[in-house]
């Protein structure tokens, strides 16, 4: 680490610097890395728990996959959550039931 710091204002910064390479030996990290699994917060009607608390969204659901191979709460397919919910799609169909929609 080297310090950085700014006369004209009263800190010192630390910057951490790694260097991280996978198991292969490679390190270009440069567009990050690519999830195998996407779980979203976002949308949670459950409470937010402290980070380490094992009810936590995201550390329930890693320690899930873990220990059993599967996590509760990831989303299914987008096909299979599509599947049913489509009453009427107003781009493929132009009329119902002999009613003309414009």
């Amino acid at each position: 680490m080297e310090p950085y710091q700014d006369e004209r204002y009263n800190f010192i910064l630390w910057p951490v610097v790694a260097y991280v390479l996978n198991s292969a030996g490679q390190a270009n990290y440069v567009n990050g890395i690519t999830p195998d699994f996407t779980l979203s917060e976002r949308n949670l009607i459950s409470p937010l728990y402290p980070l380490g608390d094992t009810k936590e969204y995201l550390l329930k659901n890693t320690i899930a996959y873990i220990t059993t191979g599967s996590m509760p709460d990831l989303p299914q397919a987008k096909e299979q959550t599509l599947k049913g919910k489509m009453i009427y799609n107003s781009l493929t169909r132009r009329s119902m039931n002999g009613i003309r929609l414009r």
